[in-house]
């Protein structure tokens, strides 16, 4: 286990995992996802860029019609053209907030059979059976941070899966994996160990 690694079971965020945990079970790493600014996805500057191509447009349009017709576009028109511009503008700001929001309250925690994911505003936990991983990849940035990807039913969802509705639906899938954390090599290395080790 790497220095970093075992610094991050000093930080004040593995006391929130330290009474959580069955006798047997050892926590391994805790982290958090970066909280600075986190750039924008490419459907984000796909909406952007046809959003400005599009005011671009209308305002062309605008000048040309009323030169043409010596007649100007109603205030209805108007006001329905804005509303088209600033919606999209607005979707994308309002999703880039709330994403800090969540990486703010977002802690994450590698035990000896568990990957966790919390909410550390409301303690909420997702959590996924380590034995369960699909499609474990490290996805470096050039920041040095990483994303540590995977999929895997959701423990909850394994549980509600013994009722009486168990067959009928495939339990939801945690996709997103540990997002832009520290150290992300170290910890890829650790959770595919910990993989290796629950299949032998």
């Amino acid at each position: 286990m790497s220095n970093q690694i075992s610094k991050s079971l000093t930080t004040p965020e593995a006391k929130l995992f330290e009474n959580k945990l069955p006798a047997g079970e050892k926590l391994h790493w805790v982290g958090r996802p970066h909280r600075g600014r986190f750039p924008l996805r490419t459907i984000d500057y796909l909406v952007l860029g046809v959003t400005f191509l599009f005011t671009v447009l209308i305002g062309i349009y605008f000048n040309a019609y009323a030169v043409l017709f010596l007649y100007p576009t109603t205030l209805e028109l108007k006001l329905s053209v804005l509303g088209f511009m600033v919606l999209p503008v607005a979707t994308v700001l309002l999703t880039y907030i709330d994403d800090i929001q969540k990486r703010k309250r977002a802690v994450f925690a590698v035990t000896s059979h568990r990957i966790i994911l919390m909410n550390e505003l409301s303690g909420r936990m997702n959590e996924v059976q380590i034995a369960k991983l699909k499609d474990l990849k490290h996805k470096p940035r050039e920041d040095g941070r990483g994303t540590v990807a995977f999929r895997a039913p959701l423990m909850s969802a394994l549980t509600e899966g013994n009722s009486s509705n168990r067959g009928k639906k495939s339990p939801p899938n945690i996709t997103k994996g540990l997002p832009w954390i520290e150290n992300s090599e170290e910890v890829h290395a650790l959770i595919d160990r910990l993989h290796k080790d629950s299949k032998s």
